[in-house]
């Protein structure tokens, strides 16, 4: 074989193992990206079911007592903005409805009164 043969062997073999390897570079990059976003979904999806078990505990918990205090129900709503933020919704509207009609005790007001009586 001639050295012109040999040579052009070398750059034939050699020019498409760079092709090879820029290639596998790109999948594995557009690979790692899916699995990520993969990863970044059922995060998400974990941290919906999780919000939406917190809200619906703290929302029977309100039910069952029959009333809510206006601290209960600001830190409530802040969950359930944060719920709504990521358009997540369910059945929490309505529920939300149900605990906005309970009755309002005030707790610190009924313990100052309580407190002034003799």
């Amino acid at each position: 074989m001639s050295e012109t043969a040999v040579t052009l062997l070398v750059a034939i073999f050699s020019s498409n193992g760079l092709f090879s390897l820029i290639v596998l570079a790109i999948n594995r990059h557009y690979s790692k990206k899916e699995q990520n976003e993969e990863r970044w979904k059922r995060l998400e999806q974990t941290l919906a079911s999780v919000t939406y078990n917190q809200l619906s505990d703290k929302i029977e918990k309100l039910l069952d007592q029959g009333y809510a205090t206006p601290d209960q129900r600001r830190e409530l709503k802040i969950s359930f903005d944060a719920y709504k933020a990521n358009d997540w919704n369910g059945d929490m509207d309505e529920r939300m409805e149900k605990v906005y009609s309970l009755p309002t005790k005030d707790l610190k007001a009924s313990r100052d009164i309580a407190v002034k009586l003799p």
